[in-house]
């Protein structure tokens, strides 16, 4: 992700990035504190909001089920 430029910068936030990218920066000490807690919080927001667009597409998938026998 550092070889995109500062163009791209906003794409370190992306979940693939947050998957890929960033575990190997830590394990090879390429991130400061500040990156630490910015790539936590980021991690952070992607779960609550795929929990939170999980429980809404269930709630309306289970309104509009119709298996056999329903």
């Amino acid at each position: 992700m550092n070889l995109l430029g500062p163009v791209y910068q906003y794409l370190k936030y992306n979940p693939f990035s947050l998957v890929t990218d960033f575990p190997a920066r830590l394990l090879t000490g390429a991130t400061s504190q500040r990156d630490l807690f910015a790539n936590c919080l980021a991690v952070c927001c992607w779960l609550l909001f795929s929990v939170l667009l999980g429980k809404a597409l269930f709630k309306k998938g289970i309104k509009t089920f119709e298996g056999a026998g329903a």
